[in-house]
């Protein structure tokens, strides 16, 4: 980088000892001396230890260049280039700062006219800085100090400010502009460490999970050692002992610690009670037989099983076919079904408000009843939130439709099958409207459910506690679900929920931490019913029975017990 060079407050004439004689100072000058030069030398001074860095710059080539401005080649110039900028004649150009700045530089030089260099003057946004004088005909940098926010900001080149003399012309030559700004802070590291389950009996074992932000390794001691993933699980094995487990991560902004203790209890403990609110399962489509699969795999029986009407066509959607009712004839499940508001043949939430489509409701709620399904839980318009769905709810109008339209389905099925149950089921987190605003009221709903897989867009969504925080403390999460419904007097349920790996990565694996964390959810709150996706979408793989999900298996069966 040149050496900067800061301007002078004042210039010093030179004045020719040939045509004055010796030049007496006063005691005025000499202050005048002092303070000047240091002036120049603090600003020096700063620009050598402050600890700033380069933010943004601008080539004198890619600047809006006046008439008669001509682009030469300089080797020695930043980028080869360089412009011959004519007498008084101006440049501009736009610098994007990705961060705040601190100081505005130039690097130019000049030709000297009867013995002067030119002056010149930077402005930034409107706002001219003091005059520069360019007193080189080799490159160097002038710099002023000025603070600039992040964002696009206009600089302007002035060498307007020069007077001509009458035998020669100054020649100002530019090369490129610069902003420096301080250094950014590096990151400090942070790390999460837990263990499920905290205590055991003597033989039993933990999985840790971990997760770290700003770190590059992370190194293991205590009960466990060496390096270690900067996110990840580990099986403890057999424990004979209560064991602490310690994790350091580092990066270039420090070391983070965290650590873990796992308590042994001497006596085995007491068998898991299970979730108290019924589970169920999703296997694929009228796939009774898939039911039974989970549960000679899961060791027990499950009371719910849940589908979903096709949604081609009214037709489809009203008649409760048969190639999927059959497979469902004759077994124990009570049907948790999902039901479309608006086929893919078209409608609108409107019409439904309007009750233009209550003879397909009325004609499903008789045929649930003649199939042996009149005490079904039906989801009418599921995860109306997303986007996904015709039936999707993106203003406040389709908001109060949609609550408008639910009414009339619910009272139009029960007018025909009063057994029939109502779950008003939204998604968790962000999503266009407050879905409180597409309630249909207390007497239309039976439960109040979100649907929650291990799935997350968060900066460190590889945390498996942080993508549990999120989905607890989100706007309208987990927590506003529980105040939700018990502001309503209504059980929560799960119509889905489980574990994810997606294509885009970012579903949370084979994650303990999730399973464990839903199901002490479960257990401390008032939950109607459950049910696990157990089958792999074309958005995401979520079957615990096909191996991909091992640990996680392992204590779903363990704790998911009557």
């Amino acid at each position: 980088m040149p050496k900067p060079v800061q301007q002078p407050v004042e210039p010093i004439p030179v004045i020719s000892k040939r045509l004055i004689g010796p030049i007496n100072y006063s005691r005025k000058h000499l202050i005048i001396f002092v303070v000047l030069f240091g002036l120049i030398g603090a600003f020096f001074i700063w620009r050598a230890l402050a600890a700033t860095t380069l933010i943004a710059s601008l080539q004198a080539e890619q600047m809006t260049l006046p008439s008669g401005a001509i682009k030469i080649n300089d080797s020695n110039a930043s980028g080869g280039q360089a412009v011959k900028l004519p007498f008084k004649s101006m440049a501009t150009g736009v610098i994007n700062l990705s961060s705040q700045a601190d100081s505005v530089a130039l690097v130019a030089k000049a030709t000297r006219c009867h013995r002067s260099y030119p002056n010149i003057s930077i402005s930034v946004d409107g706002v001219t800085l003091p005059s520069i004088n360019v007193r080189s005909n080799s490159w160097n940098e002038y710099a002023l100090p000025y603070s600039l926010a992040q964002g696009a900001h206009t600089v302007t080149i002035d060498f307007s400010h020069t007077t001509r003399k009458i035998s020669c012309i100054p020649t100002l030559y530019l090369d490129v502009a610069r902003l420096y700004g301080p250094v950014a802070p590096t990151p400090q590291p942070t790390v999460s460490l837990s263990a499920s389950p905290s205590v055991v009996a003597t033989g039993g074992s933990s999985t840790l999970t971990w997760g770290s932000t700003n770190a590059t390794s992370c190194s293991a001691s205590g009960a466990w050692s060496g390096t270690q993933p900067t996110s990840g699980t580990f099986n403890t094995g057999a424990l004979s002992q209560s064991s602490t487990y310690n994790l350091a991560c580092s990066g270039t902004g420090g070391i983070a610690s965290a650590g873990v203790t796992v308590t042994v209890t001497q006596e085995q403990p007491p068998p898991p009670t299970g979730s108290s609110a019924p589970l169920g399962v999703y296997r694929g489509a009228g796939n009774s037989s898939g039911v039974a699969a989970f549960e000679s795999w899961f060791g027990k029986t499950v009371p719910l099983a849940e589908d979903f009407l096709p949604g081609d066509s009214w037709s489809a959607i009203s008649s409760a076919p048969d190639w999927l009712f059959n497979g469902w004839a004759g077994k124990p499940y009570q049907l948790v079904l999902g039901v479309p508001m608006i086929p893919d043949t078209g409608g609108s939430l409107a019409a439904g408000a309007n009750g233009d489509y209550n003879s397909y409701f009325k004609t499903l709620a008789q045929n649930l009843v003649a199939k042996g399904h009149g005490s079904a839980i039906l989801r009418p318009g599921w995860e109306f939130g997303g986007g996904w769905y015709k039936w999707k709810v993106a203003s406040t109008t389709d908001a109060a439709n949609y609550a408008a339209y639910f009414r009339n389905i619910v009272t139009t099925m029960r007018a025909q099958a009063p057994s029939l149950k109502f779950d008003w089921n939204a998604i968790w987190g962000w999503q266009p409207v407050d879905p409180a605003l597409a309630y249909p009221g207390d007497a239309y709903v039976d439960y109040i459910g979100i649907d929650v897989y291990d799935q997350s867009w968060i900066p460190n969504y590889t945390d498996a506690v942080a993508r549990w925080n999120d989905f607890m403390n989100a706007t309208w999460g987990g927590q506003w679900h529980k105040n939700f419904a018990n502001s309503h007097g209504k059980k929560m349920s799960f119509p889905e929920w489980g574990l994810a790996i997606r294509s885009d990565g970012h579903g949370g694996g084979d994650a303990p931490y999730f399973i464990q964390q839903m199901h002490d959810w479960f257990n401390a709150n008032n939950v109607g019913y459950h049910i696990y996706f157990m089958y792999d979408a074309p958005d995401g793989q979520h079957n615990l029975m096909n191996g991909k999900f091992p640990n996680s298996a392992d204590l779903f069966k363990k704790i998911f017990t009557d």
